[in-house]
């Protein structure tokens, strides 16, 4: 008598570096926010140094938007173009409304907070995604999204000192920052298809930075460039 026994195949295994991948590639990335809180929990106390890291700041916002969020936007939308005119209308003012609404003097850090949480998301997004594809490629989508985050989070970092946070204070909403990253890579790698959320995340980005850039930051950046050197450090 012979007994037919079927064994189902688990590919769990196979799937699990994959998994483990994305998740250590995205919570990497989010932690680059927490490299500054170690190097420059004293900015502050440097006037000139910390003016100089707000105009950084400002700059990478202006150039992380224009020369990468909006044209993969763009590239991304194809004939539905008024949907990233509206991502951007929409993050704009929900940064905006935060701002204008909050009770606490923070407020312009807690848009930043939103701002970057959106873009860590998009980040954990694409990480995940690549490590669907493969390791190799997940790596590597890892490092470069890494060597462009370092610089961005140093700005960060400044703009939240700068909104009132404590050092202690923009540590810890850093990390909070990098918790969204990774729920990005998990969301990528257990859904069919992200994008359709992608065509909304990255004009949402676009419309928060330049409303931090342009209307939180600038202004006040502006208002104390009252020497030369000021104003050199301001245009640098």
């Amino acid at each position: 008598m012979t007994n037919n026994i079927s064994y189902e195949v688990i590919d769990t295994p196979s799937q699990l570096p994959g998994w483990l991948g994305a998740a250590f590639g995205s919570s990497l990335v989010g932690l680059a926010g927490m490299l500054p809180c170690l190097f420059l929990s004293d900015v502050k106390t440097r006037p000139l140094m910390y003016r100089f890291l707000l105009s950084f700041a400002v700059g990478g916002l202006l150039g992380d938007t224009f020369l990468q969020i909006l044209p993969e936007s763009y590239s991304r939308c194809g004939n539905n173009q008024s949907q990233v005119g509206l991502g951007i209308l929409l993050g704009l003012f929900v940064c905006l409304f935060i701002e204008t609404f909050s009770h606490s003097p923070q407020g312009s850090g807690y848009s930043n907070l939103l701002a970057n949480s959106v873009d860590n998301l998009n980040h954990g997004l694409s990480i995940g995604s690549a490590f669907s594809v493969s390791t190799k490629v997940g790596i590597l989508t890892t490092v470069c999204i890494l060597l462009h985050e370092i610089p961005h989070e140093i700005g960060d970092f400044a703009l939240l000192l700068e909104s009132g946070f404590t050092s202690t204070q923009a540590a810890k909403a850093q990390f909070g920052t990098a918790a969204v990253g990774v729920c990005g890579a998990i969301l990528a790698l257990g859904a069919d298809s992200i994008e359709s959320l992608s065509l909304w995340i990255l004009p949402f980005t676009a419309g928060g930075f330049l409303n931090i850039a342009l209307v939180s930051s600038l202004p006040g950046i502006l208002a104390s460039s009252k020497s030369k050197e000021d104003s050199v450090i301001t245009a640098f």
